[in-house]
């Protein structure tokens, strides 16, 4: 996949591209507006083929004081296109983009609702155990039996 036979080169690059783009539109990842030089936000900018390398080299080096690991790739883009860089940096980006999103507003959100959705089930069930030991008491008694 990372090798750079053409179907597998392009499917990585669309799947970076989808990463870069969650990257930019979370405003966690994005907290200090990455921008062109010009000064148009990144998020507004149109990421296609030709474009990805330099979106991606901006966005990393914006990020360098938060994300020092960018500091190897991020000058290299200025002169090649990520598609021609070698397997070992193209994961390095792609790396980059993870641990973005992992730190992401939306994944930290669903975790923490998640979290919360678990502890009301696990209430919840505390409270039916209850009612069915109370239940089986009852019938136990009612009846004679034991169990």
């Amino acid at each position: 996949l990372l090798v750079s036979c053409d179907e597998a080169s392009n499917r990585f690059a669309d799947l970076c591209r989808q990463l870069l783009t969650a990257a930019l539109s979370d405003t966690l990842c994005s907290s200090s507006l990455p921008m062109t030089v010009l000064g148009t936000p990144l998020a507004s900018i149109d990421i296609s083929g030709s474009s990805l390398s330099e979106v991606i080299r901006l966005y990393m080096t914006q990020r360098l004081e938060e994300a020092p690991e960018a500091k190897k790739v991020a000058p290299l883009l200025a002169t090649f296109s990520f598609v021609v860089l070698s397997p070992a940096l193209k994961v390095e980006v792609l790396t980059f983009l993870i641990n973005e999103l992992l730190t992401s507003e939306a994944v930290t959100g669903h975790i923490e609702s998640q979290m919360e959705v678990s502890f009301d089930l696990k209430r919840d069930k505390g409270k039916i155990d209850q009612r069915l030991r109370k239940l089986r008491l009852l019938m136990a008694r009612r009846w004679g039996e034991r169990g």
